[in-house]
């Protein structure tokens, strides 16, 4: 019996950890104006169908009102897939996040815009005329909207052509556009970044890459004690990298002292869709 009770509280536990990895997960939800915000972060959750939240926002889905008179923002933190966003919309408009929908919106109100898939449309791998197409191989690692893989014979599938140094020639569509890249046998794809020679998955891509920091938003959302350092962050951007350590002297303020501190940026690649990072207090971080 007692046997069978631990099986059931192990099933039961990692039942909740499978759910606790759902593509989209509300961190924080915040509803008001001005300096008058609640904390609204289970009702919004209570909101959440099916990996996906779609609402009116008004008080009657937000369950209060708590600045009559005024025009009521949302202001929404979240995490899709791995990914930190966040987003703010106004009172009367329609929320639309998860499951294919993807309505961001910053914190001017701006439409982000569909974060359309990654999809590889032709790849090929070879040399001269010994080549083969590994297109649905490709097609097939992509994972959260990102490819990322060695090129070597072993991960395209086979050897066309022995002894000669090969090439990897991908065609792909992100976020609306075509792009090509060819990444040499031994150097690492990664898409939609670009490709890092010899293999070193943590080296810079060979493109440039206009990196462009959006947001970033220093200290803990419980509470909401955020400091906005986007202007500090693009200061420390040497050419198109970031690199920086995590803590109060880097960041320069101490939002909720004594508490665990979190990064949070919002940034591009050659204008492209918005991406999103977390970087804890006392972490190191590179961008791209």
């Amino acid at each position: 019996m007692r046997i069978l009770l631990r099986s059931f509280v192990a099933m039961a536990i990692l039942s909740a950890t499978l759910l606790a990895q759902a593509p989209l997960e509300i961190v924080a939800a915040y509803w008001g104006d001005g300096n008058n915000f609640v904390d609204v972060t289970q009702n919004v959750r209570s909101l959440v169908r099916g990996g996906a939240l779609e609402t009116r926002v008004d008080s009657r889905a937000l369950g209060l009102n708590p600045s009559r008179g005024n025009t009521n923002v949302l202001r929404v933190y979240y995490l899709q897939n791995g990914q930190f966003n966040q987003g703010e919309w106004q009172q009367t408009m329609m929320v639309r996040i998860g499951a294919g929908r993807d309505d961001r919106r910053d914190f001017g109100g701006n439409r982000r815009g569909r974060l359309l898939p990654l999809r590889i449309e032709r790849a090929i791998y070879g040399a001269g005329n010994q080549v083969m197409d590994v297109t649905a191989l490709l097609q097939s690692r992509v994972a959260d909207n990102r490819l990322e893989l060695p090129v070597t014979n072993e991960t395209m599938g086979g050897d066309p052509a022995y002894g000669v140094v090969k090439q990897l020639q991908v065609t792909y569509d992100w976020a609306g556009q075509a792009f090509d890249v060819v990444a040499n046998e031994n150097d690492f794809l990664r898409l939609p970044d670009g490709v890092a020679p010899g293999g070193a998955a943590g080296g810079p891509p060979v493109r440039g890459q206009r990196l462009r920091i959006v947001k970033a938003q220093y200290g803990t959302l419980q509470g909401n004690r955020l400091a906005d350092v986007t202007a500090l962050l693009q200061r420390n951007m040497v050419g198109d990298r970031l690199s920086m350590q995590v803590n109060n002297n880097t960041m320069g303020v101490d939002p909720a002292r004594g508490a665990d501190k979190t990064l949070y940026i919002i940034y591009t690649l050659d204008n492209g869709p918005q991406l999103g990072k977390t970087i804890a207090e006392g972490q190191q971080f590179t961008l791209p």
